[in-house]
């Protein structure tokens, strides 16, 4: 049985509810009045921007191609980062299993935010009020899951080994990594917070 001793936690999908599994993203696309026919393009656009925000580049770039190459009409003051977390919720469900876990190991964060993502989740509340002792930003690293150098850097900051390490995400490719650097991982389904959250302390406590 292994000693685990460092409990990484990813934040969107996993300590907040954000877009994952839910129709928030199609919500935000109605709101900002993007025409039918061309949400399928600023999806896609959307794509191919979104790791350069995990590393800290700002939304302005974006924003100005959707409303150049797709002609949308986004309001000059829009700012994407506010209206995402705006769309987030709690979930108070794993609030109590953190603290929990905070009295017998080491907690830390593991995260791909937007710049000025992170402090905005706390302004608005939405995080557990647990202290984390580690924070990996990838905004501030400027580097984002899957890249191995974040998960690296993650290992190392912790000065623990690798199996005694567990890493908890809401998407099973960004688990892949670690899962090879000898992590314990756990899936999170943020569809079912407190099914998923009852899973989590079962899985805790086997390798405990």
């Amino acid at each position: 049985m292994s000693q685990l001793r460092f409990i990484y936690f990813d934040v969107g999908g996993v300590l907040i509810l954000d877009f994952s599994k839910t129709n928030k993203w199609q919500l935000m696309m109605d709101d900002l009045q993007i025409p039918v026919a061309k949400q399928e393009a600023f999806a896609k656009l959307f794509k191919q921007y979104e790791q350069k925000f995990c590393i800290g580049e700002s939304p302005v770039e974006f924003l100005g191609k959707a409303r150049q190459e797709l002609g949308l009409v986004i309001p000059a003051d829009y700012d994407l980062v506010t209206d995402f977390v705006s769309r987030f919720t709690t979930n108070p469900n794993i609030w109590p299993l953190v603290e929990e876990l905070s009295q017998n190991f080491r907690l830390g964060l593991l995260t791909a935010q937007y710049p000025g993502m992170f402090e905005m989740l706390y302004q608005r509340q939405l995080m557990p009020p647990t202290q984390f002792e580690i924070v990996i930003d990838s905004s501030i690293e400027r580097v984002t899951k899957p890249d191995p150098r974040i998960y690296a850097l993650a290992q190392a900051r912790t000065g623990v080994k690798p199996e005694e390490i567990l890493f908890i995400d809401n998407k099973s490719e960004l688990l892949d990594v670690p899962k090879q650097m000898g992590w314990h991982t756990f899936l999170y389904d943020p569809s079912q917070p407190e099914v998923a959250t009852m899973a989590l302390r079962q899985h805790i406590s086997r390798l405990a």
